[in-house]
């Protein structure tokens, strides 16, 4: 029996997480239609299902989380990020309002955030909320959100970037990354301190999936929505004790 084949039998992937995967597995069935009209540079709304997978087909993996990236075209355009991570003792909330460059790899110029933490019935938590106001001069840093607008403007060919820097998440800061092509509608950005990132994107330079660590960011127009259910059926349940 090949290491493959064990794999199999215990119920490991064994492969990373693509579209095909992601299907064979559940969490994924068809990727909702373009709006009529849709441009990657014009004005848009997409919302992702956060996907958690631990390696295993059948057991760890849950939704964990939402994502709404909205922008407003113009030069520099506005990129407003809505974040929802879900855990037993309650949700993280993450919100962002950033102002960025058209180049290549959609260089905040200035942007707010705020972080708040909420309980179990979806009640804020005192005293957890951080606040921050911060302005980049730098056109050769980025951040893993507007990097997600950005490989949508880029054209289907190997960019000719020098490598950037990277925020994650606003905050930390990741040194000498690079993006690549592969010639399938689908990116690859690397560098220092994470874990590689891919990106799938439709005919229309519409951004589908993006993949790293155990996460996927899955394109889903129902994925705010979705998130709600669970946290209703709990609340309801509680109240019937």
């Amino acid at each position: 029996m090949t290491f493959q084949e064990e794999d199999r039998n215990v119920g490991i992937l064994g492969h990373p997480m693509d579209p095909e995967v992601l299907r064979a597995i559940g969490a994924l069935k068809e990727f909702p239609p373009a709006p009529p009209g849709f441009r990657a540079g014009g004005d848009w709304i997409l919302r992702y299902r956060i996907f958690g997978c631990h390696g295993y087909a059948g057991a760890g993996n849950a939704t964990v989380g939402a994502l709404r990236l909205q922008r407003m075209a113009g030069d520099p355009f506005q990129l407003k990020v809505h974040q929802r991570i879900v855990h037993a003792n309650g949700q993280e909330i993450l919100d962002v309002e950033m102002t960025c460059r058209t180049n290549e790899i959609a260089s905040p110029l200035a942007w707010t955030l705020t972080r708040r933490c909420l309980d179990t019935e979806g009640k804020e938590i005192a005293g957890l909320e951080t606040s921050q106001k911060r302005n980049n001069s730098s056109a050769s840093v980025t951040s893993d959100f507007s990097l997600m607008e950005a490989v949508q403007r880029l054209p289907f060919a190997n960019p000719k970037l020098a490598p950037f820097d990277i925020l994650e998440e606003m905050a930390v800061l990741r040194p000498a990354h690079r993006l690549f092509f592969d010639g399938d509608r689908r990116f690859h950005h690397t560098g220092s301190g994470l874990l590689p990132y891919q990106y799938w994107l439709d005919e229309r330079h519409r951004l589908l999936l993006v993949v790293t660590q155990w996460r996927a960011y899955i394109l889903d127009d129902a994925a705010e929505s979705a998130l709600e259910q669970p946290r209703r059926r709990a609340g309801r349940k509680g109240k019937g004790k």
